[in-house]
């Protein structure tokens, strides 16, 4: 895709990194939130990292502890009982936190946190 293709479309990355690197290279070439909307996952924000990025990331907060307990729990599995060959999936709760660089269709000025479950 390129940058001439991003006005309204939605972006996706895997990791709030990506995604404020994206912001950057958004803004550097003259983009508004409004024109995109990227929602990225990890929500450093809430954690205290990058919170004063502006725009503000649109990110998927997720229970990390539990998950990565989870992968431990079945990694252990597949090594104590190898050759299982079945697929497990684990499904966690997640939390999208709207802020200005998706789906955030507010006053900038008067920016916050939407909790949505």
């Amino acid at each position: 895709m390129s940058l001439s293709e991003v006005r309204n479309c939605a972006i996706f990355t895997t990791s709030d990194f990506l995604g404020s690197g994206i912001l950057k290279a958004l803004d550097d070439r003259g983009f508004h939130p409004g024109e995109y909307d990227l929602i990225s996952c990890s929500n450093w924000e809430s954690h205290g990292y990058a919170p004063f990025s502006r725009p503000r990331l649109t990110s998927i907060e997720f229970r990390r502890e539990e998950c990565l307990r989870e992968v431990v729990r079945l990694l252990c599995n597949s090594i104590i009982t190898p050759g299982q060959g079945h697929i497990q999936i684990a499904k966690f709760p997640a939390f999208l936190k709207i802020r200005e660089s998706g789906f955030y269709r507010g006053d900038r000025a008067a920016s916050r946190d939407i909790l949505q479950e």
